[in-house]
């Protein structure tokens, strides 16, 4: 369809008002020429998130949940209201740079073989956040990981394999795996996949998605070249769930 929107933003949020606000701004700012649809699924915030994106982003698709669906279902229920070629799924406390949006659009739409491309992204502070750009788990890692040899050697490609300590993210490459915190799909090829994999609540769904998407004969691209910053886990800092215990089961069950 001619009128279909280049890309499909959703944003699913959870009492992160503030940074909902800052995430959408940064959209709106740096969308460019792209036609963008941008669709915010709150997971039944208390914070007033829902009244202010309405407020002040009139032109986004709120979808109001009256229960906390967690992160791969909410993303789900924004899927079916996504309208775009590729859809980009976006973290609230994620703010996008110029160029990003774009970069991963006509990444995908130069590639008929290319199902997810990932931004470069940073912290706040403006150290790497490598799970931008990574390997799927294996045994080996964990256990380094869960001896704390990872941390003592941060640059060692055989204990920190998974992160790709030697590539510094700053240029484009296949990998295995992008985050989750900005990550664009082909559109039909995330509706052929079922959506994000909803057998956990939160946590490495972008692995579990990268893995089908791998699985079903299409590749996964880092665009280091562009940037999104991530200040990571806001919502889970309003959690008062264990949830490093549910990381930790979920990374031992996605050891490919």
């Amino acid at each position: 369809m001619s009128d279909a929107p280049d890309l499909s933003v959703i944003v699913v949020s959870w009492n992160v008002r503030d940074d909902v606000l800052a995430c959408l701004e940064s959209v709106e700012r740096t969308r460019g020429d792209l036609k963008v649809q941008v669709i915010l699924v709150d997971n039944d915030s208390m914070d007033g998130t829902v009244e202010a994106v309405a407020e002040r982003f009139p032109g986004t698709e709120i979808v109001a949940s009256e229960l906390n669906l967690g992160f791969p279902l909410a993303n789900n229920l924004g899927l079916r209201r996504a309208r775009g070629r590729h859809v980009l799924l976006l973290n609230p406390d994620a703010v996008v740079h110029e160029g990003a949006m774009s970069a991963l659009v006509a990444e995908l739409d130069g590639d008929e073989g290319l199902g997810i491309a990932g931004p470069r992204i940073e912290y706040p502070d403006g150290r790497l956040q490598p799970e931008c750009g990574r390997r799927d788990y294996r045994l080996g890692y964990i256990l380094a990981e869960g001896l704390y040899l990872n941390a003592l050697f941060p640059r060692s490609e055989l204990l920190n394999h998974q992160l790709m300590p030697s590539w510094d993210h700053r240029t484009t490459r296949d990998v295995e795996a992008v985050s989750g915190s900005c990550m664009a799909i082909r559109r039909t090829l995330l509706e052929d996949l079922g959506g994000l994999p909803s057998e956990v609540f939160m946590y490495h769904e972008d692995l579990a998605i990268c893995l089908r998407t791998r699985q079903a004969g299409f590749g996964v691209r880092c665009v280091g070249e562009v940037l999104v910053v991530h200040r990571s886990g806001a919502s889970a800092e309003r959690s008062p769930s264990q949830l490093d215990l549910l990381e930790g089961e979920v990374r031992v069950r996605l050891v490919n």
